[in-house]
């Protein structure tokens, strides 16, 4: 397909707006999705959020048109760890190409690179992805197989809001977070509480920290024991994930 053919405007793509915001299921959302693509000369999609690379994809929010047989072997084999898609999908904030990670090649691990050779056997040769805000801070995006050249920037930036609108959608329809969030059980951490968690999760030492906040080393376990307190946690290690995770640090 010529890239102009798919430059068609916003108003053909209206209705598809209208049928994603009331998607009543799964089968019906990632029908309209499909049909989105395929009109713009794409040719399958996944939407993905990395909840866990111990739990199989079915039982995470996972879908779309991606082969089965694929998605299988990906979990099995824990190729989230070795996945430059899913690293890059992490590291940016905008779109972008299978050509854009190729073009780094040769600084991909061994295992990325077979990573994407086993993608390519699978047909997923050259394609898209759209990074999206994930719950808890999740890893999520939606992949498009398919020639990018197919889509002009008009076409591009209405498939980054539809993605946006696609996982809202399919998040309601999952209905299912996968993790709980912990409310901190004897009030909100405090400023220094904050401050410390921040520090060790940088990879500081309590020796370092004090040293950072003109405190003494004493006082910056104290404040670690409470927040540990807060947020119901035996570990400083998940006082820092749970922390994170409810927004109360920003690393």
């Amino acid at each position: 397909m010529d890239a102009h053919k798919a430059d068609v405007g916003l108003e053909p793509y209206l209705p598809f707006f209208a049928t994603i915001l009331n998607a009543p299921n799964e089968q019906e959302l990632v029908a309209c999705f499909d049909k989105v693509i395929k009109m713009m000369g794409m040719e399958l999609f996944c939407l993905f959020e990395v909840a866990s690379v111990e739990t199989h994809w079915e039982r995470q929010l996972v879908m779309g048109t991606f082969p089965n047989d694929y998605l299988d072997a990906f979990w099995k084999e824990r190729q989230t760890f070795d996945s430059s898609l899913i690293r890059y999908t992490k590291l940016n904030g905008h779109p972008f190409t299978v050509t854009d990670v190729l073009s780094d090649y040769d600084l991909l691990t061994p295992k990325e690179r077979a990573s994407l050779d086993k993608a390519a056997k699978a047909g997923i040769t050259d394609g898209m992805v759209f990074p999206l805000k994930g719950r808890y801070d999740r890893i999520a995006g939606i992949a498009l197989t398919g020639n990018p050249n197919n889509l002009t920037p008009a076409a591009r930036w209405l498939l980054s809001c539809l993605s946006v609108g696609f996982y809202e959608r399919a998040c309601i329809i999952d209905g299912n977070s996968n993790l709980e969030f912990r409310h901190n059980t004897t009030g909100s951490l405090t400023e220094r509480e904050r401050e410390c968690l921040t520090w060790i999760a940088k990879g500081k030492t309590n020796w370092e920290v004090a040293k950072v906040l003109g405190i003494s080393t004493r006082t910056v376990k104290y404040h670690i024991e409470n927040a540990k307190i807060k947020l119901g946690t035996p570990s400083r290690l998940e006082a820092v994930i749970i922390a994170q995770r409810n927004v109360d640090i920003f690393l």
